[in-house]
C-alpha cells in the first residue's frame, strides 16, 4: 500500500462550488495511514473520514464532475459508487510506494463522459 493517496484538482475556482478557490487547483496528498473510511455519501461527492488529533480536519470532500472547466456537472452513477471505488482502488494499489494516483475513469451516461476532481475541502 502506498502511503500517500493523490487527488488533482481541476479548475476548482470556476466550479461554481461555494468552497472553490484557485488554490486548490493541482495535486493534494492524503496521508493513508490517517485514512478510517471512505464514503461515498451522495450521487456528487465523496467524504473521506481522518483519525486526526485536530477536530476541525477529520474530514475531507471531494466532487468529480464531467468537466473540466466551469460550472460542476454531477457525474451519471446509476449503480454502486464509482467516486468511492476509485479511491479504494487507490488505497491497495502500488504496494511499498510512496504515492498512489486516484484518477476517476468515465461515468455511466449512455454515452459515458470523463470525469475528474474539481474540489476539494477539509474541515
Amino acid at each position: 500500500m502506498a502511503k500517500y493517496i493523490s487527488i488533482n484538482v481541476v479548475s476548482s475556482a470556476d466550479s461554481g462550488l461555494g468552497t472553490a478557490s484557485a488554490f486548490q487547483d493541482g495535486e493534494h496528498l492524503i496521508n493513508v495511514d490517517q485514512i478510517v473510511e471512505v464514503a461515498q455519501t451522495t450521487a456528487a461527492n465523496v467524504t473521506i473520514l481522518l483519525e486526526s488529533a485536530v477536530a476541525a480536519a477529520d474530514t475531507i470532500v471531494i466532487t468529480p464532475s464531467t468537466t473540466q472547466t466551469g460550472a460542476v456537472v454531477a457525474p451519471t452513477n446509476t449503480a454502486g459508487a464509482l467516486y468511492r471505488d476509485a479511491l479504494n482502488y487507490s488505497l491497495t494499489a502500488n504496494p511499498g510506494g510512496v504515492k498512489s494516483k486516484c484518477v476517476l475513469g468515465f461515468d455511466q451516461a449512455a454515452t459515458p463522459l470523463r470525469m475528474y476532481w474539481r474540489d476539494f475541502t477539509q474541515a
